[in-house]
């Protein structure tokens, strides 16, 4: 094991070393702002809402976030204190996969260093419920907790097999993870010890189970869930998030303001039943129709609100729906009817 350890720690200093991204490159022509945020094929709007929101409140502790070494090394820090090393090879995949289609790639830098910290933690669970002997799993939790090539060789595999219901199957992810892990210069004797944890009873139901609530951050696209994975993602990058239901609307929209008065950022969900829409179509708002922006469980940045003329500013990750940047205004009538939810990045803002 020790050589197994001291072998992924020369193979990742290899791995470290990379040109330095520009500033143009890495944030583009608007920089760390909500309008630059553009949500690939993926269903991934519990991410990009998120990190919209952020910019529009704390777009410095995103800058933050993201640290450029001087070999051009790009890392991600999470509000834990946390760090993920990310890979230009890995931001390309999300890019050239049209995982991200924002502007700049700053966006994508941080749904990378998400996705391999959700993986690190999946894998770390996943070896502590299996049926390996106590010494391994606190050896092979070393190894995944302290280095980052197990980690890429599963996330890398992991990506080619996943289906769009963010499904697995054992037999093609064993057989992708080996190729992953021949292209590295590992040993026969450490690849065959990590592709035995597969085996391993309980590991990969764990794993399983993990990768299909993340599935999206992996490939996938399914409908989410908007209650806890918005909150997960705020947590990780702002150190706090609450959810609320939303129950009032006009008590929401005063939380949001009061909430955005103290820069904090706010997402906003739609449920998973188009009733509220039915019945509020025939609302409109400021000249465009509630059907040419609403979408079932999805999430929405939270850009502005206008408590005396009682409206609300949102804007919809995918940058469209509607045009031209997904971008408009609701009166309170309508967001009440359509939205189910909302999280912000602070303290209670009462329900």
């Amino acid at each position: 094991m020790k050589n197994l350890l001291r072998t992924l720690i020369l193979v990742l200093l290899c791995l470290t070393t990379h040109a330095a991204l520009g500033a143009d490159e890495l944030y583009g022509a608007t920089a760390v702002s909500p309008q630059a945020v553009r949500q690939g094929t993926l269903g991934s709007c519990y991410f990009h809402a998120t990190v919209a929101a952020l910019a529009v409140s704390q777009p410095g502790l995103l800058r933050a976030a993201i640290r450029q070494d001087a070999s051009g090394g790009l890392s991600v820090r999470f509000a834990d204190g946390k760090i993920e090393q990310v890979y230009p090879d890995d931001v390309q995949f999300a890019r050239d996969s049209n995982y991200d289609l924002s502007d700049g790639l700053w966006v994508a830098v941080l749904f990378r260093g998400y996705a391999q910290r959700t993986l690190r933690a999946a894998l770390i669970e996943a070896v502590s419920e299996s049926s390996l002997s106590p010494f391994l799993k606190l050896s092979m939790s070393a190894v995944v907790t302290n280095s980052d090539i197990l980690l890429l060789a599963y996330d890398r595999a992991i990506r080619t097999q996943i289906d769009q219901a963010g499904d697995i199957d054992r037999i093609r992810l064993k057989a992708r993870l080996r190729q992953e892990l021949n292209s590295l210069p590992l040993d026969e004797g450490s690849k065959e010890r990590a592709l035995s944890l597969l085996d391993s009873s309980g590991l990969f139901e764990a794993l399983e189970n993990k990768i299909k609530i993340n599935g999206e951050v992996f490939g996938a696209y399914r409908a989410v869930g908007q209650g806890g994975l918005p909150e997960r993602v705020m947590k990780s990058f702002a150190g706090a998030a609450h959810s609320y239901t939303l129950r009032d609307g006009a008590i929401a929209l005063a939380a949001i303001s009061n909430a955005l008065e103290k820069h904090q950022a706010v997402v906003v969900w739609t449920g998973d039943s188009p009733a509220p829409v039915m019945a509020a179509k025939w609302r409109s708002l400021f000249g465009t129709q509630l059907d040419n922006w609403y979408d079932e469980e999805h999430a929405y940045t939270v850009l502005s609100v206008n408590r005396a003329a009682g409206t609300i500013r949102l804007r919809n990750p995918w940058a469209r729906h509607p045009e031209p940047d997904g971008e408009f205004t609701l009166r309170l009538n309508s967001f009440s009817a359509a939205f189910a939810g909302f999280i912000t990045s602070g303290g209670a803002q009462g329900r």
